[in-house]
């Protein structure tokens, strides 16, 4: 087998390289063979193992999942070019001779007596380098931008490359990064209130998008994923505020491409009945429990009965709940219900009341009905504990 190596990219553990030729183990715990000391990574987080040939990554039962290609895997054969994320530290895969020659300025970390500064260079990765340089230098976003601070911005610029359908902004992410179209096509879309997905806006080659978190201090309130292979740049905020201070133009065509594209995708919701949400959704699984307001003219059995479901997509604004029980479907439209959001240790249980809006039949091959419930009572401090729950489970994902 040619030789294999595991490149570090990102998170505080810095940029190393290792060579992979047997067992190694990675975690937080100074004696793991690949020591990552991000308080995101587990003390036993993940193996990477050679056998039959073949690079193998298992997770060991780690807080925060391993993740290839950002999908969470138990055991994983990889593959070259493979994006391995271990808590907030990113990694990519390649086989030797797929080491693009700026590998040799990186630290290099001496494994089983080999040193990457062997690895030689590859052309396609060579060309999506050179790629790199022509696309920041012609974006209109950073066409101010003097050359030190341009090769800077190709120095800190991460590619990533995606394949089809795969998300890169989900509802209620909070945003880190903007990131730059190079080869591909991007989807923005939401979800209807059948929680059916619908397009609002494709981005193309020479686009950015992302750029909502930075302005607003909000998280997103659409999702991004990919329609077929793209090449993706991705810039920390950190870069891009750094670079606004120095040249406040870049600030302006940011909040000018936010504004046309919050403008158009308002255009494209009103053009397919779609309400504007106030607030973003998350698709966290949460136990509700309710019962029906007391002064409704519904037989005794219902007013006194107390149901269950799961949250399907929750948002500060209410929640959409999966339902079994069939009897729900004598509830009025706007009948008041009082509701208990059960939150995971160490967070309380949430009590407020809600107001029925609309009930979904199961969709096919679900024997589970949606009952959409606005909240109406809902005191300042449960919203914010609320919030702080979400912003807590994203950060932690992310």
């Amino acid at each position: 087998m040619s030789k294999s190596l595991l490149m570090i990219e990102g998170g505080i553990a810095g940029e190393h390289v290792y060579h992979l030729q047997s067992r190694l183990t990675i975690g937080r715990a100074p004696e793991s063979d690949i020591h990552l000391p991000d308080p995101s990574v587990s003390r036993q987080h993940a193996l990477v193992y050679i056998e039959d040939e073949k690079a193998l990554l298992e997770d060991m039962g780690s807080r925060n999942g391993t993740y290839v290609n950002e999908e969470c895997v138990k055991k994983i054969v990889l593959s070259s070019g493979d994006v391995v994320r271990i808590g907030n530290v990113t990694a990519r895969f390649l086989k030797e001779v797929e080491v693009p020659r700026q590998l040799a300025m990186k630290k290099t970390q001496e494994v089983n007596g080999w040193s990457s500064h062997e690895a030689e260079m590859n052309d396609t990765l060579l060309q999506r380098s050179e790629r790199l340089q022509k696309f920041v230098s012609n974006l209109p976003l950073f066409a101010c931008l003097k050359q030190h601070d341009l090769d800077l911005v190709c120095q800190v610029a991460k590619l990533f490359v995606y394949n089809p359908g795969q998300p890169i902004i989900r509802h209620g992410d909070w945003g880190d990064f903007l990131y730059m179209v190079l080869d591909g096509k991007i989807r923005a879309f939401t979800y209807d209130h059948q929680g059916k997905d619908v397009t609002l806006q494709l981005l193309g080659e020479n686009s950015f998008f992302g750029e909502g978190p930075l302005l607003t201090g909000r998280p997103h309130t659409s999702a991004f994923e990919t329609m077929e292979e793209t090449l993706l740049c991705k810039l920390s905020f950190e870069t891009i505020r750094d670079l606004a201070e120095r040249y406040p133009l870049i600030n302006g065509l940011l909040e000018q491409n936010q504004k046309e594209h919050l403008s158009y995708v308002e255009r494209r919701r009103k053009s397919l009945g779609l309400e504007r949400r106030k607030h973003p959704r998350y698709e966290i699984p949460l136990t509700i429990i309710f019962s029906v307001s007391p002064d409704l003219n519904l037989s005794d059995q219902l007013q006194r009965k107390i149901f269950q479901g799961i949250s399907a997509a929750i948002s500060l604004s209410g929640v959409r709940v999966r339902l079994k029980d069939k009897s729900l479907g004598l509830l009025p439209i706007g009948c008041i219900v009082r509701l208990e959001i059960v939150l995971p240790s160490p967070w309380q249980s949430i009590r407020c009341i809600g107001i029925v809006r609309h009930m979904m039949e199961a969709n096919k091959g679900d024997d589970r009905a949606h009952m959409g419930i606005e909240f109406s009572d809902m005191s300042f401090a449960t919203q914010k504990m609320l919030e702080n729950f979400f912003y807590s489970r994203v950060t932690a994902e992310a």
